[in-house]
């Protein structure tokens, strides 16, 4: 199994969750890739997490949020043609 985290924000409430969201995926057997998109790199997990930066432009909610929800899906449709290239759905 793949998985795909993203989020814009490390430091505070969901970025705590998606810490340890990482570490379980990273121990997990079951779990071959994780792919996580984000505005920097973590330290402290194996070769299967792998780190996507989008760098936080703005200094705003406003203006953070849409610039990075529109990098990330861009990604995001970037890695699915990847993955599915060739299968027929």
């Amino acid at each position: 199994m793949n998985i795909i985290l993203a989020t814009r924000d490390l430091e505070y409430g969901v970025g705590s969750v998606i810490k340890m969201e990482l570490k379980e995926y990273d121990q997990n057997k079951k779990i071959k890739k994780v792919i996580f998109i984000g505005p920097k790199r973590l330290e402290g997990y194996s070769k299967k997490i792998k780190f996507d930066l989008i760098p936080n432009i703005g200094k705003y909610f406003v203006t953070k949020q849409p610039n990075f929800a529109f990098r990330c899906n861009n990604k995001i449709k970037k890695i699915s043609q990847q993955q599915f290239k060739g299968i027929k759905l």
